[in-house]
């Protein structure tokens, strides 16, 4: 075969490629995936939002009040070489506080509160506990276990609230 035959068949080749490739393209972009996701019918649980309305009370407008915060969005980890970095982060990045108490003007994180209901009582959920304890207590953050309950007394939680601040100043 002559050179020009050989280069007609190149560009012929190069040129179906090329089609082939833009044909395969244009399939893939026409086929949207459809995801499955669905809005979650509440944020909080009805034991959660009860506590939510009292704790807001509690704090009167002393703090701003966030629910269902990530460990990671509240504690961080040290720069370190990665595998360790990765080992203390996977501690965390799973894991959320029910609520949130941070400081209004810089919204620096002050007081974690948890909601401990029944499940609490579990070994696995135990155990969770006193990894996040220990996490908060490394922080220098400090966390309020309030176990669940059919009511709750507004001055009762906003005592027990100053009383956390008022030994943490005195520390």
């Amino acid at each position: 075969m002559s050179e020009s035959l050989w280069l007609l068949l190149g560009i012929g080749v190069v040129v179906l490629a090329f089609r082939l490739a833009l044909l395969f393209l244009q399939k893939k972009k026409g086929r949207e995936e459809i995801l499955p996701y669905k809005k979650q019918e509440f944020l909080l649980t009805p034991a959660e939002k009860e506590f939510f309305v009292v704790l807001l009370e509690a704090v009167s407008d002393s703090y701003l009040v966030f629910a269902k915060v990530r460990l990671s969005d509240i504690v961080s980890v040290p720069k370190m070489e990665n595998k360790q970095y990765y080992h203390f982060f996977n501690k965390i990045q799973s894991k959320h506080v029910d609520f949130l108490l941070c400081d209004k003007e810089t919204t620096k994180p002050i007081l974690a509160i948890e909601l401990d209901d029944s499940s609490h009582e579990k070994p696995r959920r135990r155990s969770r506990d006193s990894l996040v304890n220990a996490i908060f207590e490394s922080a220098s953050l400090p966390i309020l276990h309030i176990p669940t309950a059919q009511s709750y007394e507004i001055e009762m939680l906003s005592a027990e609230i100053r009383g956390i601040f008022s030994t943490e100043e005195s520390s």
